[in-house]
């Protein structure tokens, strides 16, 4: 059974088990060792997921043109550049604003939401 991520275009309430999230795939993100995506809903233009980093790794920087980031870290310790970013921290990268986030060492994982600018 293939399993994907819930996507639509007009409003509708949407919510996943955990069995559900469970099921769905971790795809790698590109030019990212280490680094993988599960998306979890697209609406709109707006993406919702999961990231997790394997021990050590590390995103390339990158900038939206078009939207913003905001992330939570679920599990795990990151950085944003100098800032150590423990569970339970939050991020916010604006429209433009370059940023990668790096694995503090023992591995984590982040919910993000990228919201498109519109």
């Amino acid at each position: 059974m293939t399993t994907t991520p819930h996507a639509t275009t007009t409003p509708s309430l949407y919510a996943a088990t955990r069995a559900t999230i469970t099921a769905l795939p971790w795809e790698p993100v590109p030019g990212c060792t280490g680094v993988s995506s599960k998306v979890v809903c697209r609406a709109d233009g707006d993406v919702a997921g999961l990231l997790r980093l394997a021990p050590g790794s590390a995103e390339v920087q990158h900038l939206h043109e078009h939207g913003e980031h905001h992330a939570w870290v679920l599990s795990g310790t990151v950085y944003v550049g100098d800032q150590e970013l423990p569970e339970g921290s939050y991020v916010h990268a604006p429209v433009g604003v370059a940023h990668a986030l790096r694995d503090a060492g023992a591995g984590s994982t982040l919910f993000y939401v990228f919201h498109q600018a519109r």
